[in-house]
């Protein structure tokens, strides 16, 4: 077992550092040694798996996640000057609120980092409604300009509700005891309120200067948009009674979720740390413990008898369970105390009455001895000491 302790100033790179180390260490051992089994596990391990986890996932996700929802816009909006103002708004609005974090001297956490894709959602659907806007006004013969104009006019209110209500909800985060979640919750409100003020100023003024025209329309038949409309007018009743018989089922199946708050099960087996905590927990007493505080009532009171009783008897109830490995108390001390004690006091005694040439310097360790003795039995007579 290693205690680290890091300094003061850079303590994420010290971290690094100790992580790194202790798995080259890890692997040469395993190298120098291949019939043994080299196991990492601990705190420090832990947040560097956490780290490498939210690495990985923000690598391959927020490619995927972007590329993904341009491909969508440019099959909607079939406009590729639309695509790029779209580009242009999460630029602007993701760095706005990464800065907001900066300059207000909050401490970014991996898990704040799912902010992003809120924003990246909120960012493309306030611009598709934008977009759309001066779509249909250059299909009303309306130039750039006032086609800008008619889509802020027709917009701003449906776009100004969708981000305060977003900033509201997530604000709500700050009463949570987790500063990601709090960094989180600051960070999508404050990138929320910014969608909308670019959506309503940046990409208006973007769309009026470049030379974007709207989508030709379809002289001949309706779109799938236009059918899917009508589909639901005309079967809305029917729609209505099938949608709310799902909503009952969905709603029923609430009771069968289960909360699951183990943070070994957080990784997947591909990290090493899941499975170094794997081999412990199957091997081990394990890594998960639970402390319980046990008041007694009084002051001082660790040391009654009726307490250590109690304590004593609670923590043998814990070892009968099936899913306890191990079972700590501070009875269990005093038991150990008390056998040492007595073992070592009935060794001295009879080697002393074995002895008549008695030093004076010996009567005192004696004494002593025996007084400690006796004031661990006094304290602790009516427990059983027999388990």
């Amino acid at each position: 077992m290693l205690s680290v302790a890091l300094p003061d100033e850079n303590r994420q790179q010290a971290k690094l550092d100790v992580t790194d180390y202790l798995a080259n260490m890890a692997t040469n051992a395993r190298q120098a040694n291949p019939n043994i089994e080299y196991h990492l596990t601990g705190e420090l391990i832990l947040n560097r798996a956490m780290r490498d986890a939210i690495n990985d996932g923000m690598s391959v996700l927020a490619p995927i996640a972007v590329a993904t929802m341009l491909l969508v816009a440019v099959v909607l909006l079939r406009s590729l000057w639309g695509t790029v103002a779209i580009v242009v708004m999460l630029v602007t609005v993701i760095s706005s609120a990464t800065g907001f974090v900066g300059w207000t001297g909050m401490r970014f956490f991996g898990e704040s980092g799912a902010a992003v894709f809120v924003l990246m959602a909120l960012t493309v659907a306030h611009s598709v409604h934008i977009i759309e806007g001066v779509f249909a006004g250059l299909r009303q013969n309306f130039d750039r300009k006032d086609a800008a104009i008619y889509s802020i006019k027709v917009n701003i209110w449906p776009v100004f509700l969708t981000s305060l209500t977003t900033a509201i909800g997530f604000l709500s985060l700050n009463f949570s005891g987790m500063p990601p979640f709090q960094v989180l919750g600051n960070m999508v409100a404050f990138g929320a309120m910014a969608a909308f003020v670019f959506s309503v100023t940046l990409l208006p003024v973007f769309l009026a200067i470049v030379p974007i025209q709207g989508p030709k329309v379809r002289e001949a038949g309706l779109d799938i948009f236009d059918r899917i409309g009508r589909f639901i007018v005309l079967h809305r009743t029917t729609l209505f009674w099938s949608s709310l018989v799902v909503i009952i089922v969905a709603v029923a199946g609430l009771p069968r979720i289960q909360l699951h708050e183990n943070w070994l099960e957080i990784l997947t087996e591909k990290y090493e740390f899941r499975k170094s905590t794997d081999f412990i927990s199957e091997n081990f007493p394990g890594v998960e413990t639970y402390e319980y505080s046990l008041d007694s009532g009084t002051e001082s009171g660790v040391t009654n008898v009726e307490y250590l009783n109690k304590v004593d008897s609670f923590a043998n109830w814990y070892r009968e369970q099936p899913e306890v490995a191990q079972v700590f108390a501070i009875s269990d001390i005093i038991k150990r105390l008390n056998k040492n004690l007595s073992t070592d006091l009935t060794r001295h005694l009879l080697t002393v009455s074995r002895d008549f040439r008695v030093g004076p310097a010996s009567a005192p360790v004696t004494l002593n001895f025996a007084l400690r003795a006796s004031e661990v039995l006094n304290s602790t007579k009516a427990i059983d000491w027999t388990t």
